[in-house]
């Protein structure tokens, strides 16, 4: 009767621990799992960022709208035809599309 008493002691004793270690484990992951959900949302945010830069840079640089961008490098056509080129003018403003990222 005494060694069983000390058998479910000694598993009392050991389950606790492994108890524990089970709760320590698991705090360990959530708080990972928490630090890589705060940095996945940190980059979506940035990314988000990125895009609605380059959406305003972009809108600014070739005009809001396609019609408008049309409109833009029409005049610009008519403005400066081939003949009438020169390098040195600056009166002519020059309209420059770029394109980023």
């Amino acid at each position: 009767m005494d060694s069983t008493l000390k058998a479910i002691f000694i598993f009392l004793l050991f389950s606790q621990y492994m108890k524990r270690e089970l709760v320590r484990t698991i705090r360990r992951f959530n708080i990972q799992i928490y630090q890589i959900t705060k940095t996945h949302k940190v980059l979506l945010e940035s990314l988000n960022t990125a895009k609605k830069l380059k959406r305003d840079v972009t809108a600014i640089h070739n005009g809001v709208t396609s019609s408008e961008k049309k409109k833009k490098i029409n005049l610009y056509i008519t403005q400066n035809p081939k003949e009438k080129r020169d390098t040195n003018q600056t009166s002519i403003p020059q309209i420059k599309f770029y394109r980023f990222f």
